[in-house]
């Protein structure tokens, strides 16, 4: 049975800064996903206000309010927040 040994090495100061870029992108790309999602729910949330009193506006509600709820949780506001 043989172990394989993986070999690590200091990165260059250019490789931390790729790393460090591509993580960045990563979390812009996270922010702006959410601000759409944040906007697209905005507009959903005035199109339920304006619907008709109905089972179907209750029940949109609810689902609403589910979606704001998981939006805002932790799973993925959480992911959001930067830390320097």
């Amino acid at each position: 049975m043989t172990k394989k040994r993986k070999i690590t090495r200091e990165l260059t100061p250019i490789e931390k800064q790729v790393q460090q870029i591509i993580k960045r992108r990563e979390q812009f790309a996270i922010l702006v996903a959410f601000s759409e999602l944040a906007l697209e729910l905005e507009k959903t949330d005035k199109m339920i206000q304006d619907m008709d009193e109905s089972p179907e506006k209750i029940i949109s509600k609810a689902q609403q309010e589910e979606a704001w709820e998981l939006l805002l949780g932790k799973d993925m506001f959480g992911c959001i927040t930067i830390e320097d």
